[in-house]
């Protein structure tokens, strides 16, 4: 499902370049710049994005996500997530193309199992203005993961590499 997404709105940004600025008047990206916005990866994330400079920004988040699944040490419960990280842009206009890395700290103590975790990651996406104060993203990446976890007084950990950083967004430009 969320490779059918993303390929959506490829798609749908490629519709975009060909009308240039008959959508768009410009974008609200340089310094001082400040964005609210939502990204769903495998979590839903609010990302607050500050300008520091005409094509780099400072990204901050925090997440949400119902963690169901069957992880080596049967996590469940609500994870709270929280971000941080740059991105970088390598093109000034209404589809903006970056580069972006970080970190992300993962907590989960709603199950049977306590979840502690850091993530750092890397990625690529593109950003399209359908106009000043409106965006869209996509990006896809990898995230290097150390999970502890502690069941009973027992704890494990586990590392992994794994490109689950596919995702989309929408922006609000403040």
């Amino acid at each position: 499902m969320k490779k059918v997404v993303f390929a959506a709105l490829v798609v749908a940004m490629g519709m975009g370049i060909g009308s240039g600025n008959a959508f768009a008047e410009g974008n609200k990206l340089g310094y001082g710049s400040k964005s609210l916005g939502i990204t769903v990866h495998d979590e839903i994330m609010i990302k607050y994005k500050l300008g520091l400079d005409k094509d780099l920004a400072l990204l901050l988040g925090f997440g949400l996500r119902n963690s169901n699944e069957n992880t080596p040490a049967g996590s469940k419960g609500t994870e709270l997530q929280l971000e941080a990280g740059i991105r970088k842009y390598l093109k000034i206009a209404d589809l903006a193309p970056f580069a972006e890395g970080g970190l992300q700290v993962i907590s989960n103590s709603g199950g049977t199992t306590d979840r502690t975790g850091f993530q750092i990651f890397a990625g690529a996406g593109a950003e399209y203005f359908l106009n000043k104060q409106f965006s869209i993203e996509g990006s896809a990446g990898v995230g290097l993961s150390l999970d502890s976890y502690k069941t009973a007084g027992t704890t494990t950990s586990s590392t992994t590499l794994s490109t689950q950083r596919l995702g989309m967004g929408l922006n609000f430009y403040f």
